[in-house]
């Protein structure tokens, strides 16, 4: 998560402005951000060895396994950008009627990404990006073959200037978005889950 940055305003050095990042190659240590940002494991939530770049963490929906960080990582009327590399264990089709939270932050919902089947016949996922003051998801939809054990990269960034959010997925620019209400303050963050941390 990145305050004070945007992609068509790049910074120098990468860290400039970088507020936490979790690489997971530590444990639930955070990688840059100081240990107020080290996630909390609910309901056994792990790490696994097979990430996109070396570690992961792990989650089983079904057990309602998620990481807590208690810490603000956004601060209201400042411009962000935050990014997650991501991927589903499903083979087939994924389930119909719930939805799976890759991450969400807690206080103020300025940080929610979202999956779920789209048309209920498993062809189509839904990737869907939410924010308080916006009308409603703004959502893409994809093959369901393009999530299927693979790995996925969503990056979102926001200009508070314009108050507008811009959507990129694997690299590549979806759409943008305003939103009505200014962002407030974050309490903190959960990954792998709902905001209620199911």
């Amino acid at each position: 998560v990145y305050q004070e940055w945007a992609l068509d305003n790049p910074k120098s050095d990468i860290t400039d402005g970088l507020t936490v990042y979790w690489s997971f190659d530590n444990g639930l240590e955070a990688t840059a951000g100081g240990a107020g940002f080290n996630a909390i494991s609910h309901n056994g939530a792990g790490i696994d060895n097979e990430g996109r770049f070396g570690s992961s963490a792990f989650f089983d929906r079904d057990d309602q396994q998620y990481l807590q960080i208690t810490n603000p990582v956004i601060t209201q009327g400042q411009d962000h950008t935050y990014s997650l590399w991501h991927r589903t264990a499903f083979s087939g089709n994924m389930p119909e009627g719930p939805r799976y939270f890759p991450m969400e932050s807690t206080g103020s919902i300025a940080i929610s990404y979202g999956l779920r089947n789209f048309d209920g016949d498993g062809l189509d996922t839904q990737g869907q990006v939410y924010t308080v003051g916006a009308s409603g998801s703004v959502n893409r939809t994809f093959d369901q073959s393009q999530f299927e054990e693979r790995w996925n990269n969503i990056i979102v960034t926001y200009d508070a200037s314009e108050a507008r959010h811009t959507i990129y997925f694997n690299g590549n620019y979806q759409t943008d978005f305003g939103s009505s209400n200014p962002l407030l303050d974050t309490t903190g963050l959960i990954i792998g889950g709902h905001r209620d941390g199911t």
